[in-house]
């Protein structure tokens, strides 16, 4: 048995062609441009979502930038707080001291004047006694 192409052939191959180009125009090209557009869609999404990682780095550092910042200004100031309060600690020290210093000053003078006071009570006392004394010894009045 022979195989001899005839004419339905022919029609099949013309079938084929038909069928080929149909399917070409309502089906392969549309899903190509569904494919295509999605790989688009694909590639910008991509693209957006590489900006905002960007974006969001930048933002990380910039925060992590201000609180460095931020925490270098409250070193500062807490230094600045704690200088200021030796500062006024050793002013009250100073002030307490110096008020120390009068007073004991003060007690010192004081103390002067009451022994210089006493002292001459007791001079005064040890004259009389003394002429009290030698009048009672001598049994007579004795001139100061």
């Amino acid at each position: 048995m022979q195989i001899i192409p005839d004419i339905t052939a022919l029609y099949q191959f013309g079938i084929f062609i038909l069928a080929f180009i149909l399917m070409n125009v309502l089906i392969f090209r549309p899903i190509m441009r569904i494919l295509a557009r999605r790989q688009e869609l694909t590639e910008e999404a991509r693209e957006a979502s590489q900006a905002l990682q960007g974006q969001t780095e930048e933002m990380i550092q910039k925060y992590s930038l201000k609180i460095q910042e931020a925490r270098g200004e409250g070193q500062g100031i807490k230094e600045n707080i704690k200088k200021e309060g030796e500062a006024q600690a050793k002013q009250v020290l100073e002030q307490t001291r110096s008020e120390l210093e009068q007073s004991a000053e003060s007690a010192r003078q004081e103390i002067a004047q009451e022994a210089s006071s006493a002292s001459q009570q007791l001079q005064s006392q040890a004259q009389q006694l003394s002429a009290e004394m030698a009048e009672k010894l001598l049994g007579r009045k004795v001139a100061s």
